[in-house]
C-alpha cells in the first residue's frame, strides 16, 4: 500500500511539474506539443537536464535557446515541488 501511495505521489508531482512547464513554455515559445512533452519527460527523468544526445537530437527542431529555457523551467518546477535532484559532478 505504501508503494502505491509513493507511486501516486510521484506521478502527481510529475503531472504538476509537466503542466506548469507546458504553460510557461507556451507563453514564451512556439514548440509543438508532442515535442515539448517529450523534452519535459526526458529532462524530468534526467534530474532536470537534457542529455547531450537529446540536445543534439532536438536542437535543430527547436533551437538551443528553447532547449535551455525548457531545462530551466523543468529544474525550477522540480525545485518548487521539492523533487530531489541528482548530484552533479
Amino acid at each position: 500500500m505504501d508503494a502505491l501511495r509513493t507511486d501516486l505521489l510521484a506521478e502527481a508531482q510529475f503531472l504538476a511539474c509537466h503542466d506548469e512547464v507546458v504553460r510557461k513554455v507556451n507563453e514564451q515559445l512556439d514548440v509543438p506539443g508532442s515535442t515539448l512533452s517529450k523534452l519535459i519527460v526526458m529532462a524530468y527523468q534526467n534530474g532536470g537536464r537534457l542529455s547531450q544526445k537529446r540536445r543534439r537530437q532536438f536542437e535543430e527542431r527547436v533551437g538551443r535557446e528553447a532547449l535551455d529555457y525548457i531545462e530551466a523551467q523543468v529544474l525550477e518546477a522540480m525545485q518548487r515541488a521539492s523533487i530531489a535532484l541528482p548530484a552533479r559532478s
